[in-house]
């Protein structure tokens, strides 16, 4: 028997590498929910849509399912409003769950696992301890890192009464990869990329000694599945931390840069508000490696240049948008 498997935030840049990762398991089969995409941001009609499909999951679930959630549109310099909906969406979905996994029978009852992905700069922003590991206690520098501890705390609420539900929080490291949204002030890879396609200066808010850990969003899809067979039986998430574990320092990227496209990249340095919710250096070592990232990880130099190509190829199609002028 294979697992159901619903993937919700299938669309965003770990979403959809999670959901393609497994389209490719034997042992995973992909839940679409009524409906096709869920309607983001919409208050009560997200509601209603996790109540549906919620009902539908478990209806066409045989043996046993899995949720991963791998949804969320807030990075650290959104507004409170942002990380609101965010908290809301995530709570809307599990009392959805909770509610209908309550109303069955004991005996209709099956084996589920849940994985909430997390962030590892978020919520560790504020450590001083190098390299940050699993077993490193939790410090976040932002309202944005404190918006996901409470997300995993939550989590650990609902399922320390559900016997039946195995856990697994996800802490990535900085994802980049093609596909990501330029829409958003994150992804540091991505905006480079389109800044050298469009000749524009990039426009920088931390220093180029700023090191941080890149993990290629394609390794993250596999990593995210792996860990999710790790989800022990007891009643609180186990923690993974999913990073390359490779620190990098922005001087060191704009270098792999000039290498990928032959250009010297152009630099701006400027004033943003979130500059110092942003930690100097982030460096990760995990203490679960050989469980999650069993498969070889992306070079640094081999994701950007796909990231560029995808862009490139975006640009010939008159579909790759231009960087802001300020």
């Amino acid at each position: 028997m294979t697992t159901l498997t619903w993937i919700v935030g299938a669309g965003g840049l770990l979403g959809s590498n999670v959901r393609r990762a497994a389209q490719e398991d034997p042992g995973l089969r992909c839940f679409e929910p009524p409906g096709g995409r869920l309607p983001w941001g919409q208050g009560s009609k997200l509601g209603e849509a996790f109540a549906a499909g919620v009902a539908a999951f478990l209806s066409a679930a045989r043996e046993d399912w899995a949720v991963l959630w791998c949804a969320g549109a807030s990075v650290v310099a959104s507004r409170t409003e942002e990380l609101e909906a965010d908290r809301r969406a995530w709570e809307g979905f599990l009392a959805a769950l909770g509610s209908a996994l309550d109303a069955r029978g004991p005996g209709q009852r099956l084996e589920g696992r849940l994985l909430l992905a997390s962030s590892a700069g978020g919520v560790w922003g504020g450590s001083t301890e190098r390299p940050i590991t699993e077993s490193t206690p939790p410090r976040p520098l932002s309202a944005y890192g404190e918006a996901h501890l409470a997300r995993e705390r939550t989590l650990e609420a609902f399922v320390s009464d559900r016997p039946r539900i195995r856990a697994v929080v996800a802490r990535l490291s900085n994802l980049y990869g093609p596909g990501q949204r330029l829409d958003k002030p994150q992804g540091l890879i991505s905006h480079v990329s389109r800044s050298v396609l469009f000749r524009r200066p990039v426009h920088l808010y931390v220093p180029l000694d700023t090191v941080r850990d890149y993990l290629f969003a394609e390794d993250a899809g596999h990593a995210v599945l792996a860990a999710l067979r790790t989800a022990g039986a007891d009643r609180t998430p186990s923690l993974r931390l999913l990073a390359a574990e490779e620190g990098t320092t922005v001087a060191e990227l704009l270098a792999v840069f000039h290498r990928v496209t032959r250009r010297r990249v152009a630099v701006v340095s400027g004033v943003h508000s979130a500059a110092p919710l942003q930690p100097r250096s982030l460096t990760f070592r995990s203490q679960e490696r050989d469980r999650t990232l069993r498969r070889g990880l992306t070079s640094l130099l081999e994701g950007v240049a796909r990231v560029h190509r995808h862009h490139l190829a975006l640009l010939e199609q008159g579909l790759l948008p231009p960087p802001p002028l300020g």
